[in-house]
């Protein structure tokens, strides 16, 4: 029924499992068969996906496309995810059911989720470390004017 690439990922997917800790978690559904992908991601410092993992409850071809595209996202930087299409994940598969093309579209939701959470969470970061920043430099101010005035009243 399926071909030969979306049956060995679907028997033997790579990126199946979660990463603990990921910086960037996001899912997608399909109201109409209730199947799912769940994707994590790790990005480094220069903002590149270095590890992406996948979980999915659906069909095959859900769960090969999911595996498909978390290995396609590996070493992508973050900016260039944000951009990928389901063109780009269709060019991955010889063929692929026209009743299941739903699943590429699945997984770039999924993917979307997931690039908005890693979003939000590095904006949260680095308000909190602008927020600490500024009460050092608070401090460090304060501190520096306890000093002038002892100077002055020596």
């Amino acid at each position: 029924m399926y071909n030969k690439d979306i049956m060995e990922r679907f028997i033997s997917p790579k990126y199946a499992g979660i990463i603990r800790g990921a910086n960037g978690v996001g899912s997608a559904q399909d109201p109409n068969t209730n199947e799912m992908i769940k994707f994590y991601i790790n990005v480094n410092e220069d903002a590149v996906i270095c590890e992406a993992k996948f979980k999915a409850f659906g069909s095959p071809v859900v769960i090969a496309v999911a595996d498909a595209t978390a290995q396609m996202i590996i070493g992508m930087p973050i900016i260039e995810a944000e951009e990928l299409n389901e063109a780009r994940v269709l060019n991955m598969f010889d063929d692929i059911p026209q009743e299941r093309m739903y699943s590429i579209f699945l997984a770039i939701d999924a993917l979307n989720d997931t690039i908005d959470d890693y979003a939000k969470r590095l904006r949260k970061l680095q308000n909190k470390l602008l927020k600490e920043q500024g009460a050092q430099q608070q401090s460090a101010n304060e501190n520096s004017e306890l000093l002038d005035d002892d100077y002055y009243d020596n």
